[in-house]
């Protein structure tokens, strides 16, 4: 399947990061982004979703991060999403380490 490489956009992500006034506006944003999910899902035909996500609101005055998570289609699979999106985040992180090291070993027999 075609990997969809991360997005680097910091100024939407400092958009985004932007906490909700509530816990209640953060309910309300996540509901709708659930129905969004499940109209997308059906109009792609794509039968199992795994969501995990962290809404930032506020509490009381101060800054706060909600994790949820949702599973729409077959939940006996969740953990296996769930274990793949770990493997591939684990897969990058080792890429990226190993590109550092030979970069620098690149680096070490120009000089």
């Amino acid at each position: 399947m075609a990997e969809q490489k991360p997005i680097n956009d910091p100024s939407l992500y400092r958009r985004m990061s932007e906490p909700h006034e509530s816990l209640e506006a953060a309910n309300a944003a996540w509901l709708a982004f659930y129905a969004d999910v499940r109209a997308a899902r059906e109009k792609h035909r794509i039968p199992d979703v795994l969501i995990v996500a962290e809404l930032p609101f506020i509490d009381n005055g101060e800054e706060s991060r909600a994790p949820v998570c949702s599973t729409i289609g077959n939940a006996r699979i969740a953990v296996e999403l769930a274990a793949f999106a770990y493997g591939q985040e684990v897969k990058a992180k080792d890429r990226r380490i190993a590109s550092a090291v030979l970069d620098g070993e690149k680096a070490a027999k120009v000089k």
